[in-house]
This record gives structure tokens, sequence and C-alpha cells, in this order.
């Protein structure tokens, strides 16, 4: 990157890892991606359906709730060309059985925070009511945007994405424990 700064991508990956290295949460990689859908779309002879991919998955506990955390990538078909990352949290149910809470988390109803590809955020109603008042104090340039050029899906052509400044990360970090 040309510019000082992170991408929302980098941001909710380096805010996870703050949140975990920071409170002793143990990563754990699992045995297969879990899908979550976020978009679907069909013109009656096709269907089209996009998915954020979660790889690995951070347990945490606060105040004797255990909780697990994941950082999603956007995959699959048009419909999601749109989104970029999320960060979840679902509670661990007594049992332990967390992967089904994951993989039924569909439309970012698990979601803490997600990000659009132009990096516009969008959170959980606490934590944004935690951030909003100083996130523009992270923010280090807006995005760039050619609402005269559009991909096939008819979104337009992101140019330059936002930029936040790494020092957010604490920041996020601290907001997204307070929330959980």
């Amino acid at each position: 990157m040309n510019e000082k700064g992170i991408s929302t991508r980098d941001l909710l990956e380096k805010t996870l890892a703050h949140l975990a290295e920071n409170n002793g949460a143990i990563e754990q990689i699992l045995p297969e991606e879990v899908l979550s859908e976020i978009a679907y779309d069909s013109n009656g002879d096709r269907i089209w359906v996009g998915y954020m991919v979660y790889k690995s998955v951070v347990f945490f506990e606060k105040q004797k709730r255990k909780w697990v955390l994941s950082l999603g990538l956007c995959n699959g078909q048009f419909p999601a060309e749109n989104y970029n990352c999320d960060i979840v949290a679902v509670r661990v149910p007594k049992n332990g059985q967390f992967l089904e809470a994951l993989k039924g988390g569909r439309y970012f109803s698990n979601s803490l925070v997600f990000s659009t590809n132009d990096g516009r955020l969008a959170m959980e109603e606490n934590l944004k009511k935690r951030v909003q008042s100083r996130i523009n104090e992270f923010i280090v340039s807006y995005p760039n945007i050619d609402y005269d050029c559009v991909t096939a899906s008819g979104a337009p052509h992101i140019i330059k994405p936002l930029i936040f400044d790494e020092s957010f990360v604490p920041f996020f970090s601290q907001m997204i424990q307070k929330v959980l």
C-alpha cells in the first residue's frame, strides 16, 4: 500500500489478533471451512449465492461466558461481491457444539462488524454506539468510487477503499471486548 494506513480487511484481522493476544485466547483451525450465507439472487433459471468463509476460530472467555470469534472472508458469486469480511461472535453452548451456531449466522446475524468492498464498516448496534463518536479520528482516507463505471452486477467501481490508521486496532479491539 502506498499510503499510511490499513485496509478494513487488515483492520479486522489485526483487531481479532489483538483481542486474542491480550486475553490469552486460543485459536483453533477448523477441521473444514464453515460457510455462512450472506447473499442470494435468482433469475428463475439460475441461483447465485455468496458466503462468508470461516477457517479458524478464537475461543474467548469473559465473565464466565465462552465465545467463539472468527474472521470471515467473502466468497461465492456476484450477489456477495460488495462485501469483504466480517468478525462473528457466537456464544458457545453448554454442549460445546458451536459449529452449527457459526453456520447458522446467515446474513450477518452473528456479525459484530462487517466490511464492504469500499471499506465501509457496518457494526452491531452496541459496538456502533461505542465507536461512532471516535471513528473519524482513525480514518486516513475516504473511499474513491467511480459511479459512472460499474461491474457486471451493477456495483460501482471502487478506485480506492477507505483506509484506517493502524492505531484504530487497539481501540476497536477494546470496544469489541466491551460488547461481548
